[in-house]
């Protein structure tokens, strides 16, 4: 059943359903009422300083000041610190850009992880995601209350979106960030930035952006429909497929995947090229001495690029602030037009009054890496023999690059003419409505394929015929165990339906009297491989959660046993611990962000 007025009804007791988009490079809110589901607000930002610049996400920007406290957000946050590096006073200040990707980066997040502002001074990541989602959270409450002054906080529900290759840690990091930013946690949920955005595709009528520039009507998607959803922002490219079952809900037929390929890329390899053509010591000068200058030059790149497309030759041309050819002066004193003549890129690049033009051929190279690795794959899971799909939704902010959408068409429609490709209107937003509306139906996503082999850490008695030497540990009895075998309980690429319990049988010996009053541990492992054998880093393998449980008043018996219960959520895993002998239920969770 599609999702309809009819159908749509809030929980007991909500009244607004608000959503953050917490981007890498762009960020906004949107809200719906309960009297009026459909309808949904989206947030609004204005520039102070350029007349007219209003915009449904603001930049994901904040500037602190020096002692740590939050001054500002957004275009705001950019216009005050330009404003500072005018006046030469923003040492000390705090200006962070981008810093959702260091949750993708990380290879061992914590509650510890730092992050570098512009200057390279390093902050608490958990402290910016805590102030943003805060000023995020505050202004859409106020924006609620002008229009129904009345709505108190316990009647608004709120949902997180994440990217879907994500890991848990990362997950973990955002719902803890979002607590600390004073929302309940009873009422949060996180939802999948691609899944988001396919219930927004079945709930409303999109218009289809053909080649040529014709709009056509797109009707619901009819159960059965098997299409992907590539997700395509800032930081990531993040791609869903999905198949539409007879009750409207969704069904995962192909992991998701995806990497860091979104449009910052197109910029980094700008100023890649530009660093490549000055010098890394010119770049630094400019960076450091102009900073409001350097900032509206990434700015008019980052504008301009939406303009480019694939198959029509046009120019870029930008404005080269006299800050920038005075540090190519004083480091190097030389000009630009000598640089591009010393190169040999005349024919790629021209300087003329104080404005570059980048050719075609050259901005194209930009786009290349990140747009093909796209292209690779989606022609990856298009060319599965499991499944045809039918259509390609192209949403988020990247995707309306029509470079993007030129590229992906000519490269997909030669192969797979029957591909229907869609970019419906205002992409970027398809998240952030969508995520409103997981409140009308929170499980929409019934099974899921799973990116990861699950297992936890269980000891064997030691048999040197089967288990490596240098995995043997003598304990206080004296007996020797094998410690590190990985006791599957999730296979990479098996489905998971929501809802669904996986149940996993522990036994240990606590003979010896110390080790009754000590806690127990239960680690959680994942590995690429679909069978690791040991907990291992060869395997694949790497410790993503840690379970601890207090021993009952006495103590522990000689044998313990326990049973580990894993539960499918919507985009998290629910997990308790059970002791086999008593049936007592343990106040259990799992910790992903353990150091």
């Amino acid at each position: 059943m599609a999702l309809s007025k009819e159908t749509a009804k809030f929980p007991p007791g909500i009244v607004v359903s608000a959503a953050i988009d917490l981007g890498t490079t762009f960020s906004g809110y949107a809200f719906a009422f309960r009297d009026d589901p459909f309808r949904i607000f989206a947030s609004t930002w204005h520039s102070r300083t350029t007349a007219n610049l209003i915009a449904y996400k603001a930049p994901t920007t904040v500037l602190l000041r020096p002692n740590g406290e939050f001054e500002a957000f957004g275009l705001e946050a950019e216009e005050k610190y330009s404003l500072l590096t005018d006046e030469d006073t923003q040492y000390g200040w705090y200006f962070v850009q981008n810093f959702k990707m260091e949750l993708y980066r990380q290879e061992k997040l914590s509650r510890e992880t730092k992050l570098k502002d512009i200057e390279g001074k390093e902050i608490s990541a958990m402290k910016i995601f805590t102030l943003v989602i805060k000023y995020l959270r505050e202004n859409l409450t106020d924006e609620v209350r002008r229009s129904k002054t009345h709505i108190e906080d316990h009647e608004i529900f709120w949902v997180l979106t994440v990217p879907a290759i994500w890991s848990d840690a990362a997950k973990q990091f955002m719902r803890e960030a979002a607590t600390n930013a004073g929302i309940t946690t009873t009422q949060l949920k996180l939802v999948l930035e691609p899944e988001a955005a396919s219930l927004f595709g079945q709930a409303t009528y999109t218009q289809r952006d053909v080649q040529a520039g014709g709009i056509t009507e797109l009707k619901h998607f009819c159960p059965g429909q098997k299409y992907i959803l590539a997700d395509l922002g800032g930081g990531t490219a993040d791609i869903a497929t999905h198949e539409t079952l007879p009750d409207g809900n969704l069904r995962e037929i192909f992991r998701a995947t995806g990497d860091e390929l979104g449009g910052n890329r197109v910029n980094f390899a700008f100023l890649t090229f530009l660093e490549n053509l000055v010098g890394k010591e010119v770049m630094d000068h400019f960076k450091n001495t102009a900073r409001g200058d350097y900032l509206d030059f990434v700015r008019e790149f980052e504008m301009k690029k939406g303009r480019i497309g694939a198959d029509e030759p046009v120019s870029m041309i930008l404005k080269v602030p006299p800050s920038f050819s005075e540090s190519l002066l004083y480091k190097r004193h030389v000009t630009l037009k000598q640089c591009i003549t010393e190169e040999k890129l005349a024919k790629v690049i021209e300087e003329k009054r104080g404005k570059i033009t980048l050719k075609h051929e050259l901005v194209s190279v930009f786009f290349r890496e990140p747009v093909n690795e796209i292209i690779k794959k989606l022609r990856e899971i298009i060319q599965s023999e499991k499944f045809e799909i039918d259509t390609l939704l192209l949403v988020g902010g990247f995707s309306d690059s029509p470079f993007v959408r030129e590229s992906v068409i000519r490269e997909l429609r030669a192969d797979f003419r029957r591909l229907d490709i869609v970019k419906p209107e205002q992409a970027s937003l398809h998240v952030l409505k969508g995520a409103v509306l997981t409140i009308l139906k929170p499980n929409h996503i019934s099974e899921r394929i799973s990116r990861f082999s699950y297992g936890f850490r269980v000891a064997e008695p030691f048999n040197e015929e089967v288990h490596p030497a240098g995995l043997r540990e003598r304990r206080r009895s004296g007996l020797e165990y094998c410690s590190d075998i990985f006791h599957k309980c999730i296979e990479v690429g098996q489905c998971l339906k929501y809802g669904e319990k996986i149940k996993i049988e522990f036994s240990g010996n606590r003979n010896e009297v110390g080790s009754k009053q000590e806690p127990c541990s239960t680690e959680l492992y994942r590995s690429s491989e679909a069978d690791p054998k040991y907990c291992i880093p060869d395997e694949g393998c790497e410790r993503v959660g840690k379970m601890v449980h207090h021993p009952p008043r006495g103590g522990w018996g000689n044998i313990v046993m326990f049973t580990a219960e894993i539960e499918i959520g919507e985009s998290e895993f629910k997990i308790s611990v059970i002791n086999a002998t008593t049936q007592e239920v343990y106040e259990t969770t799992v910790d992903f962000l353990d150091d």
